[in-house]
């Protein structure tokens, strides 16, 4: 590849199509974003909302002097979502379609942004076929049918990556100034998504001119400064990240399933070895699919941040590979190339739309509440189950007194409330004749009996003085363990 007039071009295409393009026709993007869209209303209020999501509704449905407390303690890497989320709850509620639609819709910018840069940077049907691709990729699917801030950060990388393109192919200043916005609201959305930077800056270091250099070099400084007062707050909040552990050899395999469509992705990358014409694409693609995982898994090594969805901004650049290297057969080997991609990722993509699919189901957990409860039950939210996860669907955990709580989500600035101390709980238990204890397992299995015995030696913990617990029923919803606990005089 070599540059010509500060503008990325690939000699094999330079002769036969002249000037770089800097309008994208408009079907190139709205058949890939149209299906996208389809695509993620498709079972979108099937599956239950899960832990993730109730934080959503937790925060985001406060008024917005305590979202802002709240995020001056805590969770400030998703406050940009909330605030979003806010009129989104106040208008629309708190119901399924209503808070996953903003993530529906973002997931059908993505996949437009896509097929965009496919067109403009190899040719429309790479760009059509790269937006197909990032459809069908199941981790598309969950996120895109997620009340959680992650659709919104593939968009915004994908957009200012498009802005970048354009920005280099034209030199206009104000499009360095629109990419480096761009970036400033990706930072602002996720932290770790910044590291698109760095990507970016690894293209044009190698394939761009000084000018063009300069003036990417402003505007990443700027996005930069933008992002720092947030990274210095973050920078505080470690405790929303305690529960992370350093990364081995089955999260390196999640990463790459996740970023290649279930590995669906794989061989038509591979295909583009061989390819002609395609280098501008590789030129962005390639270090944006790259760099940012294995920074974060570097990183992490040291200091836990590693997780999955922090990383699947990253997908957009696997889907742009993907689909020029599909490009480059003919008609009908792309045809059964798809055919065969939407085989394998069926199954994947059904799992996602169980009502189930979500890892929490908290809409059976509070029909077994509302089914096997009783008025003036009290309840305790042990390890793993937070009170943010009754908020969803209420109804159950109406009837439940919340015997531990001290201060509520909303008067401590946090999204699950402060607990009184053990003792304090033993007293208030004293008037309580059964008990429900909470707890999560970290884990879709059976629950095992070391996981047992941690929710009896809490029972026992939390006996008042003269009494004791019996075990009346257990229930576990997957990865929730509901215990009920009924009590009895003397020992």
């Amino acid at each position: 590849m070599v540059v010509k007039n500060d503008e990325l071009v690939d000699p094999v295409v330079a002769a036969e199509r002249g000037p770089a393009p800097t309008r994208t026709p408009y079907w190139t993007w709205l058949i890939p974003g149209g299906l996208a869209l389809a695509v993620l209303l498709t079972g979108l209020g099937t599956p239950s909302l899960w832990r993730d999501e109730a934080a959503t509704i937790s925060v985001a449905r406060r008024p917005l002097p305590d979202i802002l407390r709240l995020l001056g303690n805590i969770d400030a890497v998703h406050g940009l979502y909330y605030l979003l989320m806010h009129p989104v709850i106040a208008v629309f509620g708190t119901n399924e379609w209503a808070l996953r639609l903003p993530s529906a819709l973002a997931g059908a910018v993505a996949v437009g942004g896509v097929a965009a840069i496919g067109a403009r940077l190899c040719s429309a049907r790479a760009g059509v076929l790269a937006g197909l691709l990032c459809t069908v990729a199941p981790m598309f699917s969950r996120v895109g049918q997620d009340a959680r801030s992650y659709a919104l950060v593939m968009a915004l990388a994908v957009l200012a990556s498009l802005l970048l393109v354009q920005a280099t192919q034209t030199g206009s200043a104000r499009w360095f100034v629109a990419y480096s916005a761009m970036m400033a609201l990706l930072g602002a959305a996720h932290l770790v998504a910044a590291l698109l930077l760095a990507a970016h800056g690894a293209t044009l270091l190698v394939h761009a001119r000084r000018a063009v250099l300069a003036r990417w070099l402003a505007s990443a400084g700027a996005a930069g400064a933008a992002t720092a007062p947030l990274a210095a707050l973050a920078s505080t909040q470690q405790s929303a990240i305690g529960w992370m552990s350093s990364p081995g050899l089955a999260e390196l395999g999640e990463v790459v399933s996740a970023l290649t469509g279930s590995f669906t992705l794989i061989v038509p990358i591979v295909l583009l070895v061989r390819s002609r014409g395609t280098a501008p694409l590789v030129a962005l693609a390639l270090p944006w699919l790259l760099l940012p995982p294995v920074v974060l898994l570097t990183v992490s090594l040291a200091h836990p941040l590693y997780n999955v969805r922090y990383l699947l901004f990253c997908l957009p650049a696997a889907a742009l590979l993907a689909g020029a290297g599909l490009a480059r057969l003919h008609l009908p080997l792309q045809a059964v190339a798809l055919v065969a991609v939407v085989a394998v990722v069926v199954p994947p993509q059904l799992a996602v739309r169980n009502p189930r699919g979500h890892l929490d189901d908290l809409r059976t957990t509070e029909r077994v509440l509302s089914a096997l409860s009783r008025p003036g039950d009290a309840v305790v939210f042990l390890e793993g189950f937070g009170r943010s996860m009754s908020t969803p669907y209420p109804t159950g955990f109406a009837r439940l007194r919340d015997v531990g709580l001290a201060r509520s989500p909303s008067a401590s600035a946090t999204i699950d409330g402060v607990s009184v101390p053990d003792s304090e709980l033993r007293h208030r238990l004293r008037t309580a004749p059964r008990v429900w204890l909470l707890t999560g397992l970290g884990h879709k299995g059976p629950a095992s009996p070391e996981d047992e015995r941690k929710v009896a030696a809490r029972a026992e913990a939390l006996r008042p003085d003269g009494s004791t617990y019996a075990l009346v029923e257990r229930r576990q919803v997957r990865r929730l363990l509901l215990s009920l606990y009924e009590r009895r005089p003397g020992r």
